[in-house]
């Protein structure tokens, strides 16, 4: 009987497969650190692309504070314009003008009550009723538009011997005042 025996091996079987984890194990880690060491195969990423305005776009994203600051002015112009939109609003009612001040059309404010029976005279800015008048220094209120608008003349109010109101009222309303107070309201 003849017995012949396989040449001893040192290493396990298993050892060979493990060398091709190795191998790839390094080639994986490799991917991963594009572009921490030496550049191999895949290139960088682009960073800072860009192409329309850089030097604004740089100065903007430099500097926060500059960001912040056209925030601010975003904000107080939303409040600047709020307060400019002003409208007023007059209101007849026994023997007295009521004059209400309307604010960004959400806030009303009373900011004055005039009685129809110290009144002076109410006429046009324009008419030759106001010319004995227009030479005295008295404390003026503008509570109108400015100017004659479509529907609304500019009427100047004298009251009290001491103020003046500029109003703009529309052709009803000085024909109520007129019919309470005829000798003091002109029309032309």
């Amino acid at each position: 009987v003849c017995s012949r025996s396989a040449p001893f091996n040192k290493t396990p079987a298993s050892k060979s497969i493990q060398w091709g984890f190795a191998a790839a194990r390094r080639e994986l880690v490799a991917i991963f650190n594009v572009g921490t060491g030496a550049q191999r195969g895949v290139p960088l990423p682009v960073v800072n692309n860009i192409k329309l305005a850089p030097e604004a776009v740089r100065l903007l994203t430099g500097n926060m504070s500059i960001l912040i600051i056209a925030i601010g002015l975003g904000v107080l112009c939303y409040f600047v314009f709020q307060w400019t939109d002003i409208e007023y609003e007059y209101l007849y009612l026994d023997k007295e003008i009521n004059i209400d001040k309307i604010m960004a059309k959400t806030r009303r404010k009373r900011v004055a009550t005039i009685s129809t029976e110290k009144m002076e005279i109410l006429a046009p800015a324009k008419s030759h009723q106001l010319d004995s008048y227009r030479s005295r220094k008295v404390k003026e209120a503008d509570y109108s538009a400015g100017n004659d608008m479509p529907e609304q003349k500019l009427y100047v109010m004298y009251y009290e011997g001491n103020q003046k109101y500029l109003l703009n009222l529309d052709e009803d309303f000085a024909k109520t005042v007129k019919g309470i107070a005829p000798r003091k309201v002109f029309l032309d």
